[in-house]
């Protein structure tokens, strides 16, 4: 999954994850199997003077506390920049 920021700033995202409902089971499984799902986060809003590394270090030293495996992703340029956070629970 990666984001892609267009022209005019608005922000898109490149693939689309359909999360199954409750219908489909999901409610059964037991935490060990979710918590090995990767999971995502779309981030916008960025200071335009931030750098990409910054933007990068700071939502990796944050996420890594919590969960393990966290990746970031920083595309777009000034104020028209976002970042996908990656990780597992």
């Amino acid at each position: 999954m990666s984001c892609s920021c267009g022209q005019s700033g608005e922000k898109k995202l490149s693939s689309v994850v359909q999360l199954p409902g409750p219908a489909s089971g999901i409610a059964q499984k037991n935490d060990d199997q979710l918590s090995e799902k990767p999971r995502g986060l779309l981030i916008h809003g960025f200071p335009a003077r931030s750098t990409d590394t910054s933007i990068r270090d700071g939502l990796f030293h944050d996420y890594k506390k919590y969960y393990r495996g966290v990746t970031v992703i920083v595309e777009g340029q000034a104020d028209a920049r976002c970042a996908v956070v990656s990780f597992k629970k």
